[in-house]
């Protein structure tokens, strides 16, 4: 018979906003907003955030390898992180150029997402779509309560 194992780690339980000073990356809550309306996955939340660990203040911009990349996503495939490159291109969160010392590399320029605001402005289909989705959801959560005080 097969036996199922868990592992169990228990937390410091203080409070990350409060205690953390180093080995911390904040990350723009914004980018919530580019998941929201379609343009990027979740996981290429965290391919920006690595981005944004390999940027180099000195040079301006980050050029981690694809294989670096991969490595850091836990084993993610080439073709995985290649396409959320292009997502975050897309979006306009990165931009991606050929290195000037080295024609088969790439280096990337991480810029800031937009304002809910701007974002809004820029893909006013998308946002449009959220919104009617995000009415839809709690007119049904609505309904579910009112069901629920039906019954007690």
């Amino acid at each position: 018979m097969k036996t199922i194992q868990t592992i169990s780690i228990k937390g410091t339980e203080l409070r990350c906003k409060d205690h953390v000073k180093e080995n911390f990356e904040q990350i723009p809550t914004s980018l919530n907003n580019y998941v929201r309306y379609d343009l990027i996955k979740p996981n290429d939340v965290y391919t920006y955030t690595l981005l944004m660990q390999y940027d180099n203040a000195s040079y301006g911009y980050a050029w981690p390898p694809i294989e670096t990349l991969q490595m850091e996503c836990g084993g993610a495939s080439d073709g995985t992180i290649r396409k959320s490159i292009k997502r975050l291109v897309s979006a306009g969160l990165i931009r991606r150029e050929k290195s000037p010392m080295y024609p088969n590399k790439h280096i990337y320029f991480v810029d800031l997402p937009h304002s809910v605001e701007e974002l809004k402005r820029l893909v006013p289909k998308k946002s449009k779509a959220y919104d009617e989705y995000r009415e839809k959801l709690l007119n049904r959560a609505k309904m579910d309560r009112e069901r629920l005080n039906q019954l007690k």
